[in-house]
């Protein structure tokens, strides 16, 4: 029952609150949070505090705009966030899985070399692809997708 409680509290007190102030922030960029986080000791899935502390101090300008209009609803929002030092893992979770999805399903994929940037790894990819061409991962491929067969693509990217 307690968890169906808090399921109820988040999604009738807590999410429409932030959604609120979100919006009258004009958004909140997500990735510059996890890096300081990150710097700060966080590892955004067992240690959440500092970007749980991180996230409410840009939300705190527009709650307290809203609190003249919704003061019982942003009261139980700030006790909230204050209690939970796990709350930025939802986000952390989300934000993490949009970015893999991008990369994931983007022609343009390519592992980084020292010749595009400064990170490469050192791992050299099984087979390479010429741009345009995508690489299929039966994991995280859509499910309307046509799978193409293992020999469809060789090493250096001929078509068989």
């Amino acid at each position: 029952m307690d968890v169906l409680r808090n399921l109820l509290f988040l999604s009738e007190v807590v999410g429409p609150t932030l959604g609120e102030a979100v919006r009258l922030a004009g958004g909140i960029p997500l990735r510059p949070l996890m890096t300081r986080a990150l710097h700060m000791g966080d590892e955004l899935h067992s240690r959440n505090t500092a970007a749980t502390l991180l996230f409410t101090r840009e939300l705190f300008p527009p709650l307290l705009e809203l609190a003249g209009r919704m003061k019982d609803e942003v009261r139980q929002t700030l006790d909230y966030l204050r209690s939970s030092d796990y709350f930025f893992l939802r986000l952390s979770m989300a934000a993490s899985k949009a970015t893999a999805d991008a990369a994931a399903f983007s022609p343009r994929w390519l592992p980084r070399s020292p010749e595009r940037g400064p990170f490469h790894s050192r791992r050299r990819p099984k087979q390479t692809l010429p741009l345009g061409r995508r690489a299929y991962y039966p994991a995280v491929m859509p499910a309307r997708s046509a799978r193409p067969s293992r020999r469809t693509v060789r090493r250096g990217g001929e078509p068989t």
